[in-house]
């Protein structure tokens, strides 16, 4: 019996003979990349192509067999599964794999959906019966423990879906790989497939999906934007050939490389699927600036050469005296320093004389990471220093950032645009991203009025406390205390906030501030389809009235034009934007289900 997982291969539609060229030219790419042939593995490629026709077979859809994890086991194992997708995406040195498509691409599979060659698609999306006698027929085929990789192509694809929750128990699936899948179109969500796979599976690794640009069976578009824990990978294969073809996606290395690593392990022996805690877990203080200063090292890596100097030598500056205040509050603490702090006590310079960069941050998972990583892209991080960076640089910084944290480009990706589209929510955007670096003092006092009731951070970070304990000794100002500052705006609860961002001592600033730092964590959840954090509907829900009340009565006795009057219209303005901008998304509270009393009666 072979040492490495089971290659079970899934055809599309009208293969009858999947044995043929297929596995000749996958080894053949294999070879080239450095891996053994398909000779040293068992390979099942179950024929099905004529039970997609019609079938005699009788007998229920098979059931599913891996349950959903209870919420902490489901949280650490989409983490699990997020870092070794990541380090899959290194292997994969992707450059351009986002799953975006182009305008029309459902239409066109929607079409050809009805067209005579895809009968067999939309028998097994439609008839029930056809659908469960295919899962049967490749469930005999399957063993019964052990590993699998899973590979499946076009329909083989939705059916390699369909089929992962449904397998052994004792069976591991080490990765799927689908190529060229449609199931990016609305059509294929068979059996409410979309919910099922809303998280890896307990049995799933990895999941990496191949499309191309030219193929309008995918929809032109990958399938991360319904599930954002696995990895797209576009490519661009021979022009020359069909764009649906089997053999020409299997001549290219982001075909290859995923399927020989889940076969034969890494070509890299530097590469580290899992993450590896530092000898002494960082502090939440810690953590946030470590990432935020590693951030800018990527900015500075991005810049154009005319810029990049005088960033490095702000960079430089700022980290020196954040690292230097950072070994004085461990000392005053009485506790050791984390390893990463003291590697950039001890070796301060690189070999280029710049500062040097921290190591990678690989112990958060997404959950974790998100109000961090908000945080970040609403502070300065080379405070006192203020440089404006370009947008584009910010968005290949932090893609670059959570790859390196094992949690995938998306995310990176998600953050950026959530940011900006938290930004664009508001009135008078422009102004807002323009301030960013003033965040500090005046914000922090809407903070301070409402108790610094400050919600707590995710687990294994910190709470209130520390947050509460960092700005006390840190200061609101300068790059530690500005990014505390961003994370109490992202983590503030609704006790007393309210109240606060009515009072004239709350600027209009100081309110559009918070609102941008809520919408940013709220629309990067939801894109990452992570719980919310329900206090956010509740700030704004309360400020909206507190304000309305606190214009009403400034109204009152205040000249018409008095400034006091004018803030407020336009703090009451943003807030308005805000809970319409969560209602209208979908971030807002359930709407509540009333039964209909007729119905229930008949």
């Amino acid at each position: 019996m072979s040492d490495h997982p089971t290659l079970v291969f899934l055809h599309g539609v009208g293969d009858g003979n999947p044995q043929g060229n297929w596995k000749r030219i996958l080894s053949e790419s294999l070879t080239r990349l450095g891996y053994p042939t398909l000779d040293q593995v068992e390979v099942i490629a179950p024929i099905y192509a004529h039970a997609l026709k019609g079938t005699d077979d009788e007998g229920p859809v098979p059931p599913l067999t891996i349950p959903d994890l209870p919420r902490d086991k489901g949280d650490q194992h989409r983490w699990a599964v997020e870092t070794r997708t990541s380090a899959l995406e290194r292997i994969l040195n992707a450059g351009n794999n986002l799953g975006q498509g182009v305008p029309g691409g459902n239409q066109v599979v929607e079409a050809a959906l009805y067209a005579p060659i895809f009968s067999q698609a939309r028998n097994y999306l439609k008839e029930p019966k056809i659908r469960a006698g295919v899962l049967q027929r490749i469930l005999k085929a399957m063993p019964k423990q052990g590993e699998i990789l899973l590979v499946g192509h076009s329909l083989g694809s939705v059916i390699a879906a369909d089929l992962v929750r449904r397998l052994p128990p004792e069976v591991t699936v080490t990765g799927l790989v689908t190529i060229g899948s449609p199931l990016a179109n609305g059509e294929f969500d068979v059996d409410n497939l979309r919910r099922y796979l809303e998280a890896p599976p307990s049995n799933l690794r990895w999941w990496v999906n191949i499309w191309d640009a030219r193929d309008p069976v995918s929809a032109f578009r990958g399938v991360s934007s319904l599930f954002p824990w696995m990895l797209d990978r576009r490519v661009n294969t021979d022009p020359l050939k069909l764009p649906h073809y089997l053999p020409r996606f299997l001549e290219t290395d982001e075909v290859a490389l995923p399927i020989g690593h889940a076969l034969f392990g890494s070509l890299s022996k530097d590469l580290v699927l899992a993450s590896r805690d530092l000898e002494i877990a960082p502090t939440y203080v810690e953590t946030l600036t470590l990432l935020a200063l590693r951030y800018g090292h990527l900015v500075a890596s991005n810049l154009d050469p005319k810029l990049q100097t005088r960033y490095r030598s702000a960079l430089a500056e700022t980290q020196t005296t954040v690292i230097a205040q950072l070994t004085e509050q461990a000392r005053l603490e009485g506790r050791p320093q984390t390893s990463a702090i003291t590697e950039l006590v001890n070796h301060p310079k690189d070999e280029d004389g710049w500062a040097s960069s921290p190591p990678h941050i690989r112990h958060l998972s997404k959950m974790n990471a998100a109000n961090p990583l908000v945080s970040v892209a609403l502070a300065n991080v080379i405070a006192p220093f203020q440089i404006s960076v370009p947008k584009s640089v910010q968005r290949d910084a932090f893609e670059e950032l959570t790859i390196e944290m094992g949690l995938g480009r998306q995310l990176g990706l998600d953050l950026v645009d959530s940011r900006l589209e938290a930004e664009k929510a508001l009135e008078d955007g422009a102004r807002i991203v323009f301030k960013w670096a003033a965040l500090g003092v005046g914000v922090l006092a809407i903070l301070t009025t409402g108790g610094m009731a400050i919600a707590a951070a995710p687990a294994g970070l910190a709470g209130a406390a520390a947050i509460t304990a960092g700005l006390a000794a840190f200061g609101p100002g300068g790059m530690v205390g500005g990014l505390l500052t961003a994370g109490a705006l992202v983590g503030v609860s609704s006790g007393g906030i309210a109240s606060s961002l009515a009072s004239t001592r709350a600027s209009v600033h100081d309110v559009e501030t918070l609102l941008v730092s809520r919408l940013t964590a709220a629309i990067l959840r939801q894109k990452q389809k992570l719980e919310q954090d329900p206090d956010t509907w509740l700030i704004l829900v309360d400020s909206e009235r507190e304000i309305r009340r606190s214009l009403q009565r400034l109204s009152t006795f205040s000249d018409r034009n008095a400034a006091v009057v004018k803030d407020a219209k336009k703090k009451l303005a943003s807030v308005e934007k805000a809970v319409e901008y969560l209602a209208k998304h979908g971030l807002g509270p359930a709407p509540l289900q009333i039964e209909d009393a007729d119905a229930e009666e008949g």
